[in-house]
């Protein structure tokens, strides 16, 4: 039994066969598509252009600024005295500290390290001597230790720095751990650290926040 729809479906058909044929035909005669109507821009999503002040040639779209950052007051020349002050300290720490790490570690920090810390880098230090001792990690052979450069540095500094270096550091050794197993860090291995500093009550300078990463080599 023929379906009762099988008729409008058939004419459907037709129909759309037809607009097929026709459009075609005006793509043989014209030699092209027919373009589409252009889309009409939302123009909600738009802002305005602002009046530029006298004088002023450039625009900045919302969010933009021509404003240089703020200075941090931190300084930035070598010939600073509070950065040459930084520098001193810094060197008295690294020189004081890698003694510890090539005598095993520590149990707790020797002053000559702790009167050149304080806060979270104290902490820090005197976490990392004790567990150097714990774990027997212990540098074998002549063991070379570098500072090759130390830099100003301003950047991102932590609340009451008054001073901050940027250094490089190479340290060549074999170091093992207390079974005798060589550790992912001996060997040629280069650092770059972020040190801030700080006076303590009695106008000490010290180091109060530490930060760095390994690298393939320092940048010059």
């Amino acid at each position: 039994m023929r379906s009762p729809d099988k008729p409008r479906r058939s004419k459907l058909a037709r129909l759309a066969a037809l607009a097929v044929a026709a459009a075609l035909a005006l793509t043989a005669l014209t030699g092209c598509v027919p373009k589409a109507p252009p889309i009409d821009p939302d123009t909600t999503t738009w802002f305005p252009l602002p009046t530029l002040p006298t004088g002023a040639s450039t625009w900045y779209p919302p969010g933009w600024t021509s404003t240089p950052p703020t200075p941090t007051g931190l300084p930035t020349s070598t010939s600073d005295p509070l950065y040459q002050e930084a520098v001193q300290v810094y060197q008295r720490f690294y020189d004081a500290y890698n003694q510890i790490r090539l005598a095993g570690g520590a149990d707790s920090l020797p002053s000559t390290v702790a009167d050149t810390l304080t806060g979270n880098a104290l902490d820090t230090f005197s976490d990392l001597a004790a567990l150097q001792k714990a774990n027997g990690i212990r540098y074998l052979g002549s063991p070379a230790f570098q500072l090759h450069w130390m830099k100003p540095y301003d950047k991102n500094p932590p609340q009451d720095a008054i001073v901050g270096i940027t250094t490089c550091e190479e340290t060549n050794a074999t170091i093992v751990n207390g079974e005798g197993k060589e550790l992912d860090t001996s060997g040629d291995t280069w650092y770059s650290y972020q040190v801030f500093f700080q006076r303590t009550p009695d106008q000490r300078l010290v180091v109060f926040s530490y930060d760095g990463e390994r690298l393939n080599s320092c940048p010059a």
